[in-house]
């Protein structure tokens, strides 16, 4: 399964309004605040990934699947530069023109240049 940029960025900014950095997230809290409603499938590739790049802290429950604590230093920083919506479209927009599957340091690295065109050429 691909992974997916919007159901990522989706992820990240739940966790980082409604973690308390103690307790797990479950895969039912996210898909209730996500439109469409993404596949359990869905969310264990992209949580498993996230917390295989440690964009997320996670714990592993007894039914052997992982769940968000928190989002990490790494995560926070990729998370703010994908945070604005305007920047979050261009960089999308990009994405489609030139690629299909790209790296999130990419990702981040287009969305940090995109933001600072919007600052300095404003």
């Amino acid at each position: 399964m691909k992974l997916d940029y919007d159901l990522i960025r989706e992820i990240l900014l739940i966790t980082e309004e409604y973690s308390d950095g103690k307790h797990h997230i479950l895969d039912a809290f996210y898909q209730k605040r996500i439109t469409p409603v993404p596949s359990n499938a869905a969310m264990r590739t992209n949580v498993e990934y996230l917390r295989m790049a440690r964009y997320v802290q996670c714990k592993l429950t007894s039914a052997k699947v992982y769940r968000i604590i928190d989002l990490t230093p790494k995560g926070r920083e990729y998370l703010d530069s994908i945070r604005d919506e305007k920047v979050w479209q261009k960089v999308k927009e990009k994405i489609r023109e030139n690629a299909g599957t790209i790296s999130m340091d990419i990702v981040k690295n287009l969305a940090v240049k995109i933001a600072e065109g919007f600052i300095f050429h404003s």
